[in-house]
């Protein structure tokens, strides 16, 4: 299992995938290491984002964008209350060529909405493995987890079914 296969540059991945994961890498390598091996660190990782097939120029902007919020540490700090409750949330199954949250939401629901912030939040759908091993144990609010287990082992007995 080769962990350093990062997203390729032709994923159905959400660009936010690829953001994510180098300002989260950026972040961890700043938290453990010292200036001297966060660079070498940093460099190796650009070096594999590269060889993945990524180009110079696109990732370029998305480690500036990174480094600016690694110095900006105290964003979270600087959130008020009051801008966290008038926070606008949406949820979309992301699609490659599916609707643009950001433009829908500024082309149609900001001119008739008072939102501060708006925060999107993208799932990946659902795919085959998905679909195939669903499985749902039966649940009661008055059975905890433990008596679900016995009855299962009662009324699941290997040995009674036919072969």
């Amino acid at each position: 299992m080769n962990l350093y296969l990062y997203i390729p540059p032709l994923s159905a991945h959400p660009p936010s995938c690829l953001k994510g994961l180098i300002a989260g890498e950026m972040r961890c390598y700043w938290l453990q290491n010292n200036i001297t091996d966060f660079k070498v660190i940093l460099s190796k990782f650009l070096d594999c984002h590269l060889d993945r097939g990524h180009t110079i120029n696109t990732l370029k902007t998305i480690f500036i964008e990174a480094a600016t919020v690694l110095d900006n540490c105290t964003l979270a700090s600087t959130i008020t209350t009051k801008q966290m409750d008038n926070t606008l949330y949406i949820h979309q199954t992301f699609h490659p060529n599916g609707t643009k949250p950001f433009e829908m939401y500024e082309k149609i629901l900001r001119p008739s909405l008072t939102y501060d912030r708006m925060i999107i939040a993208l799932s990946r759908p659902k795919n085959l493995e998905d679909v195939l091993t669903q499985m749902a144990f039966p649940s009661h609010p008055e059975i905890d987890a433990q008596d679900t287990v016995e009855r299962l082992k009662v009324t699941h007995n290997p040995s009674q079914e036919k072969r």
